[in-house]
């Protein structure tokens, strides 16, 4: 139902949900299609020309993920350090955070990955980090829209029903 009530909302909702769904198939693809599927939601949702542009990311997590989808090589320390921090180089500067340790991920995790898969786990990171920007708008702002709609109320008589016991006759 909140699937429903969000694509008859405004357009930047349906856009928020979309690139949400975007994201979890993005998650649950084979390392195959990953690329395509991280293609799908740069292009889509997340370059300034996108057709479905998000607004509730940030500009400077747009490019970073932007730079890592669209780079030929792996992402650069600084942009590894954004994804992971949410902070700019110049933010973080008081810390020794240092390139792969800044990803929480052991070294000797990542030099067994391949360069794929090294990528499409940044790629993840950096999507989750617009996933984490995306929750809170909507929570905020959608959820409580959804609370006074007629599909919210409609979910909950159905769960209501779902409760009821089951009668033999």
């Amino acid at each position: 139902m909140f699937k429903k009530f969000c694509h008859s909302a405004e357009a930047d909702v349906k856009n928020l949900h979309s690139m949400l769904r975007s994201i979890v198939e993005y998650e649950i693809a084979s390392l195959e299609e990953r690329s395509d599927a991280s293609q799908c939601v740069v292009n889509g949702y997340l370059k300034p020309e996108a057709p479905y542009e998000v607004t509730s990311v940030s500009d400077q997590l747009k490019k970073a993920c932007v730079k890592i989808v669209q780079g030929d090589s792996l992402p650069s320390d600084d942009v590894l350090r954004f994804i992971q921090t949410g902070k700019t180089s110049d933010e973080t500067a008081a810390t020794s955070v240092t390139s792969l340790s800044a990803m929480n991920q052991p070294e000797l995790v990542i030099n067994h990955l391949s360069d794929v898969e090294k990528r499409h786990h940044y790629i993840k990171t950096a999507f989750q980090r617009c996933k984490k920007e995306v929750q809170p708008y909507l929570a905020e702002h959608v959820y409580p829209l959804y609370k006074s709609s007629e599909q919210f109320k409609t979910f909950l008589r159905w769960k209501w029903k779902e409760k009821e016991e089951v009668m033999e006759e």
